[in-house]
């Protein structure tokens, strides 16, 4: 009874932890759990190594690089949350690119940074955006 009770608890917690909020399972949340692991296992063989070592000059090389393969190794675990973020970010700024565009076609991508960027600026008008031109254009 308590066992049952006990796995039904850890197995929600576990899919919970691969789980975006909305309770669909997310393949960046599996891949930091794995690298995470990885990551833990690589640590566990590099001090068992260095404690193994009779050699100072070689516990020496372990221990100085040690900072650099544990940097690499975090940077490992937030990959997939950093593509994760970076893409949804891109989207955004993509849509919001592609409705204002919908809104006035003639819109130059100058003008729409700055009414990105400058909440004040009345948005760009086809007068406006004709009125500007291109280089080299007459009239």
């Amino acid at each position: 009874m308590v066992i049952t009770r006990w796995t039904t608890r850890t197995l929600a917690f576990v899919r919970g932890l691969i789980s975006e909020p909305s309770g669909e399972p997310s393949s960046t949340r599996v891949l930091m759990f794995l690298f995470s692991f990885f990551t833990m296992w690589v640590v566990q063989r590099i001090i068992y190594h260095v404690t193994h070592l009779t050699d100072v000059a070689m516990v020496s090389v372990y221990l100085s690089n040690l900072p650099i393969v544990l940097t690499a190794l975090i940077g490992l675990i937030a990959a997939p949350y950093a593509i994760n973020k970076g893409t949804a970010s891109f989207s955004d700024i993509a849509s919001m690119i592609t409705a204002a565009k919908q809104k006035d076609p003639t819109t130059s991508l100058t003008e729409l940074k700055a009414e990105l960027t400058d909440p004040t600026t009345p948005p760009a008008t086809a007068t406006t955006s004709a009125a500007v031109g291109t280089p080299g254009q007459k009239g």
